[in-house]
């Protein structure tokens, strides 16, 4: 289901200001937040592990969009929601990164990407440059 139970409501509640009040430190170094919906690689009455993994997808993508609707509305604040709407994604895996039981793997994770990438590519970039130009 892609329904948020109460209990897991209430963890978010507990969670999420927690995460924000570390996240919130580091702003300027994340590229994005990304809330990702997973699911069991079983679908009842699908007809093919095709159809599975594309029932599965739309359930963990709303699994996910469910999450972050939720943690956005309501365990955040007003300079965070700002600053969350340009970084915060939601993302359907289906079942592309299964966990050793279906129980485990119907589960939402939360994912911080940082802008190191970028400024290595940058340096790497600038590297490659001094060495072409200096080749010629």
């Amino acid at each position: 289901s892609a329904e948020i139970r109460g209990d897991f409501k209430a963890i978010l509640r507990e969670f999420f200001p927690r995460y924000m009040s570390i996240i919130n430190k580091y702003r300027d170094d994340i590229e994005e937040i990304i809330i990702e919906g997973h699911a069991s690689n079983t679908w009842r009455g699908a007809s093919s592990v095709n159809d599975s993994f594309i029932f599965n997808a739309g359930l963990s993508q709303n699994r996910a969009l469910n999450v972050m609707r939720y943690c956005f509305l309501n365990a955040t604040k007003g300079d965070e929601r700002k600053w969350l709407m340009g970084v915060l994604h939601s993302n359907g895996m289906s079942f592309s990164r299964q966990l050793d039981s279906e129980a485990k793997s119907r589960r939402v994770e939360f994912r911080v990407i940082t802008k190191a990438y970028n400024n290595i590519k940058h340096i790497i970039d600038s590297d490659i440059l001094k060495i072409e130009k200096g080749a010629k």
